[in-house]
């Protein structure tokens, strides 16, 4: 009469915490799929706005914009004003010269200016449009930035960039 006494998990307790585990994975794994799913598309959607945005203020300028990039024959103040239809809540834009310095500061960002890596500076230089993302001054934020080369009237040369 030796009684083995099993002092264990029953099955229905075991099958419970497999199904358990099993409903927790696939819960964990399509959370992430939907989060990059959502962030890829959301990264795309902006970076169509700032494309969208930079070729409006092309198209506007139009061939005059080689002209406004020479800041000794431009009058303080004109580059702001005509940078001033081009903005919007969020979205800034300015104007560099063909080595990447600030010419026209957003006038939607009080007292400063958009950061110009040096990687959009040597996109400049070799006529590339480029995106990056860039830490703002607090570091608690980041900004989407799209630099783009902008040619003189039916030429292939560089006057500027347009960074939105």
């Amino acid at each position: 009469m030796n009684r083995v006494v099993r002092l264990g998990v029953s099955l229905r307790t075991r099958l419970t915490l497999w199904y358990g585990a099993l409903l927790a994975l696939t819960l964990l794994a399509f959370s992430v799929f939907l989060y990059f799913t959502l962030q890829q598309g959301q990264s795309s959607s902006m970076d169509s706005r700032l494309v969208l945005r930079a070729d409006q203020i092309r198209r506007e300028v139009g061939p005059s914009i080689g002209n406004l990039l020479q800041p000794e024959d431009v009058a303080p103040g004109k580059l702001e004003s005509t940078l001033g239809e081009f903005v919007e809540p969020g979205i800034y834009v300015q104007l560099l010269t063909p080595k990447g310095a600030v010419v026209a500061a957003p006038p939607n960002l009080v007292g400063g200016e958009l950061p110009v890596p040096q990687s959009s500076r040597q996109a400049i230089l070799e006529d590339r449009r480029i995106f990056v993302t860039v830490a703002v001054a607090s570091g608690d934020a980041s900004v989407r930035l799209l630099t783009d080369p902008i040619h003189q009237a039916n030429t292939t040369e560089v006057v500027g960039a347009v960074q939105v």
